[in-house]
């Protein structure tokens, strides 16, 4: 278990993990939802969601010193900041 965690502390894992959010959650909204945009721009709005997501709770949590055991509030944090933007992003298309 110790191995992982240090593996999960990496950051191009963390990065690799955080666009893979992005990606699956761009695509799965584009399946399931209304949206106009295409598969390959809702991924990249999802991976932009993602990172902003996870980057909002990293640096919310970053006084208190916990780097392993927020590791799933982040990932959590990442899917929900891709959706979000998914929905803005797709209500600014529908306004306009």
């Amino acid at each position: 278990m110790e191995g992982f965690k240090k593996i999960l502390l990496i950051e191009f894992v963390i990065f690799s993990i955080v666009v893979l959010i992005g990606i699956v959650t761009g695509l799965l909204y584009k399946k399931f939802s209304s949206s106009t945009h295409g598969y390959f721009t809702s991924s990249i709005i999802g991976i932009a969601g993602s990172y902003l997501g996870y980057s909002l709770v990293f640096y919310s949590l970053y006084s208190t010193n916990v780097l392993w055991h927020a590791m799933p509030i982040r990932l959590i944090g990442a899917i929900l900041g891709a959706f979000v933007i998914l929905w803005a992003c797709r209500l600014m298309a529908a306004s306009a």
